[in-house]
């Protein structure tokens, strides 16, 4: 078992989603003290940092809620290839167990009770037609 198998995708997404709630606020914060040093009297070469660092971060918290949208978007995408996956196991299910029916319809009578009687005989299990 790897490790992505153990995380299901709403707990992957409620956790990425907690860590990018985290590097946002911390992304903030940045931006906070940045801007109040930008604020005070600093000499033009610090203070043309300041503002390439206040830039930066500005658009480092731009990526990082478009990746947020990304990742929900992803989310919805999982979200729908596993419910694809469902309706495939069901009709692959469906599928499987209508095959005695099939070999049913191509029995003649004394064929069939041949059939039954064989299986009552093998493992006592419930014969399912």
């Amino acid at each position: 078992m790897t490790d992505a198998d153990q995380y299901d995708p709403d707990s992957t997404v409620m956790l990425v989603r907690a860590s990018l709630d985290d590097w946002l606020a911390a992304l903030s914060a940045a931006q906070q003290q940045v801007s109040a040093l930008a604020n005070q009297a600093l000499p033009a070469e610090q203070a043309d940092s300041a503002s390439q660092a206040k830039t930066s971060l500005t658009t480092l918290t731009d990526q990082s809620k478009k990746i947020d949208w990304l990742m929900h978007v992803m989310a919805s995408y999982i979200t729908r290839l596993e419910q694809q996956r469902q309706s495939s196991k069901t009709a692959f299910t469906t599928g499987y167990e209508a095959r005695y029916k099939d070999i049913l319809a191509q029995l003649s009578s004394s064929e069939y009770a041949e059939l039954r009687a064989a299986l009552k005989r093998t493992d006592g299990e419930e014969i399912p037609f």
